[in-house]
């Protein structure tokens, strides 16, 4: 019987890095949780991202008995080159931006490591081993800050000609709708993101014919799980805002619909959780904006593998 093969998967945050070594069949062995230390500048970054893969490293050569470490899969946000494995540009770490990850990090550790969008890499992750398992053609709709896309095609991600498809946040679904963050107005990310919500919500609850239960708290203190946490109390207002943030999601979903007919949309990231909300909404507007025949065949589900997803598929990528 040939040696287990195994791969150190690292998802890149804004504020985080986990890595992880992971094996051929999806199993997470260990894991490492180090800050990103993006204000630090890429020498720092680059510093914890090799000592964590170093750390794991260690681990493996001391309680891995059998089987090796075929290389290292990183998964980061933004616009990345994915042949080159460096990060194009991203919002949420600039300090990186046009670094040759790959490389630097293939120096200190000595090891292939491969690059890609991290939306894409929980897509892959999604399809190996979670909820999208066995699937032609899959879209995944990360929510969190943003709303970040990962689409397989013929099981196979797509990258597109440029390496930048899947960017599905910044689909227009407003003309002349609110600002986003990539300096576009009406993108689906300014209005079903967690952020969105957020401020969706302060704003209204500045006027005076607004009744919530969120009035109890400072709008500076008021965070999409506030929102969630009111809206299982009962609060109509933050019910509301929630549904209404399905609604926006919906019309991104319908679009993806018409154009990909996937067998499987799948939503996860951290606003996901609040799926007894959205996730009806979000169906019901897509029935409305898409073709019946094409809904009645596309499964929308949530994710199944969590915030594991992303250092998973990031494994993937150096299994491929």
């Amino acid at each position: 019987m040939p040696d287990m093969k195994y791969a150190i998967g690292v998802d890149i945050g804004g504020t985080n890095a986990p890595a992880s070594i992971v094996d051929e069949s999806g199993k997470i062995i260990h894991t490492i949780d180090k800050k990103t230390l993006a204000e630090g500048g890429p020498d720092t970054v680059m510093s914890s991202i090799a000592s964590s893969i170093k750390d794991l490293m260690k681990y493996f050569n001391s309680n891995v008995k059998d089987g090796e470490i075929v290389g290292v899969g990183i998964g980061a946000p933004g616009t990345l080159d994915h042949k080159k494995g460096q990060i194009i540009t991203s919002p949420n770490l600039p300090q990186l931006r046009n670094i040759p990850i790959a490389e630097l990090i293939n120096r200190e550790v000595k090891l292939s490591v491969s690059l890609d969008n991290d939306a894409n890499c929980a897509v892959v992750a999604e399809h190996w081993i979670g909820a999208a398992k066995g699937c032609e053609n899959v879209i995944l709709l990360t929510l969190g800050t943003g709303v970040g896309g990962g689409i397989i095609i013929n099981k196979k991600i797509y990258r597109g000609s440029h390496g930048s498809a899947g960017e599905i946040g910044h689909i227009t679904i407003v003309a002349k709708g609110n600002k986003c963050t990539c300096g576009n107005f009406g993108c689906l990310e300014a209005y079903a993101s967690a952020n969105a919500t957020i401020s969706r919500a302060k704003e209204k609850l500045k006027r005076d014919d607004v009744s919530s239960t969120l009035q109890t708290k400072k709008l500076s203190d008021i965070t999409a799980h506030e929102i969630f946490l009111h809206a299982e109390q009962g609060d109509r207002f933050s019910q509301s805002m929630l549904t209404e943030s399905g609604n926006y999601l919906g019309i991104g979903i319908a679009t993806l619909a018409n154009i990909f007919d996937p067998d499987m949309i799948i939503i996860g990231g951290g606003f996901s959780s609040a799926e007894k909300y959205l996730l009806p909404a979000a169906i019901d507007e897509a029935y409305k904006r898409s073709f019946k025949s094409v809904m009645d065949n596309i499964k929308i589900t949530r994710a199944k593998l969590g915030n594991s997803a992303g250092v998973v598929g990031a494994a993937k990528l150096a299994f491929n």
